[in-house]
């Protein structure tokens, strides 16, 4: 009906606009002319107010609207006799379904089998074959189950086979293939490639961003600068020769996820946009998902404040980069269907804040854990990952869980 009352109001002023363009000379000139400039600015003002109508229409999602679906607990890990976690660091599983726990406190990998069955260690601290100064992340190639264990502290790789009980250590390679050091991940891609980021700490790019390389499991360089996303979380600040650097609340942050077609999927927190890369580095594709940065509050400005033992050294620099609003995703992770699992924040407390959409990029459904539960990865209709510990609390515990899940 507004497009039509418009069109008939357009309709009227080309007329009387044309009459006086033609110089149609009548005692009621005076009178058109003033209708004409009336109904000229009338419709320029219909116009903006459609503009803006349909602007301001843009329509979010309502996580609240989408199915939820429920996961059913299906494995629960915790601490006994035989074994207990110091700090996981990550979880990942093999085509058979055992999984296998880093341990970053420990310097060793637990493994269990399917039914959560504790089956023994491997690894350990020190310079030897297949030992560690530190474990930051593990990652499994299902077509052959090679697994690729990173040493955070030298950026080292190490590459592990399946033995007859446990992994057999295979070789090891650094992993510092770029001019920016520190590897933050690791996730194999195809048969013989896996895909290394690497976040910037230090020196004129610290905060930029995180690049990628691409190398195959000797660890030789199949490209070099692979692809770069954006980072900003990190306060950065310089007193004469010391820099500090403080977790940026609610910074942006790059997410990376690898699908079971070889495609990689990049997202930049505070951006709604997904992009998906071929393990070529060629674009494939990229999803925009309807969702707001909701807006931070003074009230959560003094509660960030109040988490930090030292406030008084940092309260300064963190009112001064408090943002107005959140990212819009805080994880990313793409299952073996290639459905996008995006941890959210959602509008109240009682919202999901997971959403799920599938292969196309459509909304499929939604989903609630809890905040401290790390998801490292979904396969076999299986959420597998680890809750760590509040160390408000008393005492620390870390729990590896594995979920069942179903959609509608």
């Amino acid at each position: 009906m507004f497009f039509y009352f418009t069109v008939f109001i357009l309709f009227i002023t080309c007329l009387i606009s044309v009459n006086l363009i033609f110089g149609i000379r009548t005692g009621m000139n005076k009178m058109y002319t003033q209708l004409g400039k009336a109904l000229i600015g009338f419709s320029f003002l219909l116009i903006l107010h459609g503009c803006s109508d349909e602007e301001s229409t843009a329509e979010y999602l309502n996580l609240s609207a989408l199915p939820e679906i429920q996961p059913e607990p299906q494995i629960s890990i915790t601490d006994t006799d035989d074994f207990f976690f110091g700090g996981i660091s990550s979880v990942t599983t093999d085509s058979e379904g055992n999984l296998y726990v880093s341990d970053r406190e420990k310097v060793q990998i637990f493994v269990f089998n399917t039914d959560g069955e504790f089956k023994g260690t491997f690894g350990g601290k020190g310079e030897g074959p297949g030992e560690f100064e530190r474990v930051d992340k593990i990652s499994t190639r299902l077509n052959d189950d090679t697994l690729f264990v990173h040493d955070g502290y030298y950026d080292n790789i190490h590459v592990f086979v399946p033995g007859e009980e446990l992994p057999e250590f295979l070789h090891e390679f650094n992993g510092r293939v770029l001019d920016k050091p520190n590897v933050r991940e690791i996730y194999p891609i195809g048969n013989h490639q896996i895909l290394t980021t690497f976040g910037l700490f230090g020196g004129a790019d610290a905060g930029e961003g995180k690049y990628s390389a691409l190398l195959n499991s000797n660890g030789d360089v199949l490209e070099h600068e692979f692809r770069f996303v954006h980072r900003d979380d990190m306060i950065i600040r310089e007193d004469g020769n010391v820099t500090t650097f403080i977790q940026k609340p609610f910074g942006s942050g790059a997410l990376l996820s690898v699908g079971p077609d070889d495609r990689i999927y990049y997202a930049w927190s505070n951006n709604p946009i997904i992009e998906i890369s071929k393990k070529t580095g060629a674009m494939a594709d990229s999803i925009e998902v309807a969702l707001p940065n909701r807006e931070t509050t003074p009230e959560l400005l003094e509660d960030y404040l109040d988490d930090f033992d030292f406030r008084d050294e940092v309260e300064g620099y963190i009112r001064e980069e408090f943002p107005e609003t959140k990212p819009v995703f805080r994880d990313l992770v793409v299952d073996d269907q290639s459905y996008i699992w995006l941890k959210v924040y959602p509008d109240s407390s009682t919202d999901p804040n997971w959403l799920i959409l599938d292969e196309y990029g459509e909304p499929k459904a939604t989903t609630t854990f809890d905040d401290n539960f790390s998801i490292e990865e979904i396969r076999n209709n299986r959420i597998i990952g680890y809750y760590a510990p509040d160390e408000i609390e008393d005492g620390l515990s870390y729990e590896v869980s594995i979920y069942n899940y179903l959609f509608e």
